[in-house]
Order: structure tokens, then sequence, then C-alpha cells
């Protein structure tokens, strides 16, 4: 596996709408939340959105950078608070993050929460959009 090179959230940022773009998949990028999922009392602003042909949100995305260790753990821990407020608001929720300034813990506990690298954005969003629920009866012959 080749490691992302990036160094800066806005350059991560900017991989993320290239393999959305790869992927024939629309966004929008820093559109507000419609579910007021911040956890401080302000709007949230999601860094790139996956909408429909009509701006509807598919899902949030958002991008987090670490390059050295730091204040990083409230960074991850907020981000995964209020992804998964998303994700009980009915809007399928991912942090997608890079750099090597994360502890293994914040990183463990990103990936429990349904978090991703971004050396692996691309095939999980193939398989999240390609992924077709199978009808009930057609389990069993």
């Amino acid at each position: 596996m080749e490691f992302y090179q990036g160094k800066k959230s806005e350059e991560l940022k900017h991989h993320v709408c290239a393999v959305l773009d790869e992927l024939g998949l629309k966004y929008e990028t820093e559109r507000y939340s419609e579910v007021n999922s911040a956890i401080i009392g302000k709007r949230r602003r999601i860094d790139v959105v996956v909408v429909d042909d009509e701006s509807n949100p598919l899902m949030h995305i958002e991008c987090k950078h670490q390059r050295t260790a730091g204040t990083a753990e409230v960074k991850l821990f907020r981000a995964v608070v209020e992804s998964n407020r998303d994700k009980n608001l009915g809007i399928p929720s991912i942090i997608v993050f890079s750099g090597f300034g994360w502890t293994p813990a914040d990183m463990r506990h990103a990936l429990l929460n349904g978090s991703v690298r971004i050396e692996f954005f691309k095939d999980w969003m193939k398989l999240f959009f390609s992924y077709r629920k199978l009808e009930p009866d057609s389990i069993c012959d």
C-alpha cells in the first residue's frame, strides 16, 4: 500500500473530492448540516457532502489530517461524536483521516466508529455505493 503524502487538511479534502470525481459521484463542499448535528450549539459545516441529483445529502464526509501529535484526541473525538449523531439522524457519515499524528487509541476509536484512512477511501466508497441489499427471499432457494 502506498501512503498518502498530503501535508495539510485542505490537500486531504481535495484528494477526497478527486476520488469522488473519479467515481462519478456528485458532491458539494463546505455545506452546512441539515440535521444540526454539531455538539457545541452552532451550525456545523461539513467538509464534503455527497448529494443526489436534487442536492439531497447521501453522505457526510469529514476530513481530518494530523501531521504531529497534539490536540488530535479532541479533534477526532468531536468528529466521531458528530458523525455518529448524523447517522442517528438518518445521514450516513464518515471521517476520512490521514497523517501520523494520531495515537493508536485515536485510530482504533475512529475506525471502530466508521472512520476510514484515506488510503482505503476509494475502495470503501466503491463498496458503499455499489452495495445492494438482497431481497429476503433471495437468500434461500
